[in-house]
């Protein structure tokens, strides 16, 4: 089994609350400690739309959601009508980034994924549930072809590419109609896992991870059937947590 890394101190995100994510807390923080942030860690991806800095706006839609990293990975959408919305006081005070479910979507430079693990951390609250990064091309049969999201419902979350299909059950652990903080994990070897809000959604049991390829028509982040919004993504090598 896999040693994972423990946080010492608390995790702060978009919401209102400070907590310690799922499955990676030994026992409580010290008193007095320091809020977590994605900048203590050596993360591949980070985006945040409560940073009005990083976003380019096209009068109320987003053009460009620049990368926090420092990787230059930045989420870049040309056409307006494909734009999300900047939304202000979206969740817990804090600005979202609105999909409308039909053509909103960026494109993004996801090609790090390629042969390595990683852990993605998506702060969200979603009314549609489809994928949310992942290859631009759908569909396809080859290691390419990554989806992570949700299944097209609110009872499934999905995690897979051609022949590597894993679609785990959603339970009260995820909160339908508010802001949840959702993490996928998928370390080649070993089963797949997702847990929502800080507790384990279970994991893929004997169907493990394997290695991903690059993008096919490159990555992106996207919601395709019905409104959804999310105001803070990260993808971190998972070497930052284990």
């Amino acid at each position: 089994m896999k040693k994972r890394y423990s946080f010492a101190r608390s995790l702060s995100f978009a919401l209102t609350l400070s907590l310690l994510l799922g499955g990676f807390l030994a026992g409580a923080p010290p008193a007095g400690a320091a809020d977590w942030t994605p900048a203590d860690t050596n993360v591949a991806l980070w985006l945040d739309a409560d940073d009005a800095s990083t976003l380019l706006l096209n009068g109320g839609s987003v053009s460009n959601w620049l990368d926090k990293s420092g990787n230059t990975r930045h989420a870049t959408e040309a056409t307006p009508a494909n734009q999300p919305t900047d939304t202000a006081g979206g969740l817990n005070g804090k600005h979202v980034l609105t999909f409308d479910g039909a053509a909103d979507r960026f494109d993004i430079d996801l090609d790090f994924l390629a042969g390595v693990d990683h852990s993605a951390f998506i702060v969200t609250k979603p009314t549609g549930y489809t994928d949310i990064y992942g290859a631009r091309t759908v569909g396809g049969s080859n290691d390419q072809r990554l989806h992570v999201g949700f299944r097209g419902s609110s009872s499934e979350y999905r995690m897979n590419f051609w022949a590597h299909d894993w679609y785990g059950t959603v339970s009260t652990n995820f909160h339908l109609g508010q802001g949840n903080i959702l993490n996928y994990v998928w370390v080649v070897g070993s089963p797949k896992e997702i847990f929502a809000n800080g507790t384990s959604e279970g994991n893929s049991g004997g169907q493990l991870a394997a290695t991903i390829g690059t993008m096919s028509g490159g990555g992106s982040i996207v919601w395709r059937t019905t409104r959804s919004t999310g105001n803070r993504a990260m993808v971190a090598p998972w070497k930052s947590h284990r």
